[in-house]
């Protein structure tokens, strides 16, 4: 009899595991890097942009951007950082040369300079977020990775 109320009580357990991790929300993150204001044949950047912003927002999806400043130092791209400013998606740095800093003729003061530049284009919006993404995902020297730590920002891969 003990027995019986046991397995029972284990399987009462488990039904309601089950119906507790079907309703359980589901995660997503997009990360988005080098966002642009370059004119393709089919769509310009405008129109590219507003298709994913309109996608995310239709879905729900807050997306993270991160910025490579060369591509956006200009007033389209403040234009296109402003929309997903507004919309509430984090800005975040990328560097702003995207240079391969894994290579060993990219310094420690190389880094430095390249990370402040494009930290300095999207410190003063109202989502900027202290994530970084190396380019090409590669960390480069010790000295960049404390860097990072020394100003506060986390490194952020896919």
């Amino acid at each position: 009899m003990m027995k019986r109320k046991i397995r029972f009580l284990i399987v009462g357990v488990l039904l309601i595991l089950m119906q507790i991790s079907a309703f359980a929300q589901k995660e997503i993150a997009i990360t988005i890097d080098d966002p642009n204001t370059t004119e393709t044949f089919k769509l310009n950047w405008q129109e590219r942009n507003n298709s994913i912003l309109k996608t995310l927002d239709k879905h729900k999806i807050k997306a993270a951007l991160f910025v490579c400043g060369m591509r956006v130092n200009d007033s389209n791209g403040k234009e296109l950082l402003n929309k997903w400013d507004i919309k509430n998606h984090l800005i975040c740095n990328h560097s702003y040369s995207h240079l391969y800093f894994n290579s060993k003729s990219k310094t420690s003061e190389i880094f430095i300079a390249d990370f402040n530049k494009g930290d300095s284009l999207i410190r003063n919006f109202k989502n900027y977020t202290k994530l970084f993404r190396f380019p090409y995902l590669k960390e480069g020297e010790y000295c960049s990775k404390k860097r990072l730590n020394e100003s506060c920002y986390e490194n952020r891969w896919v």
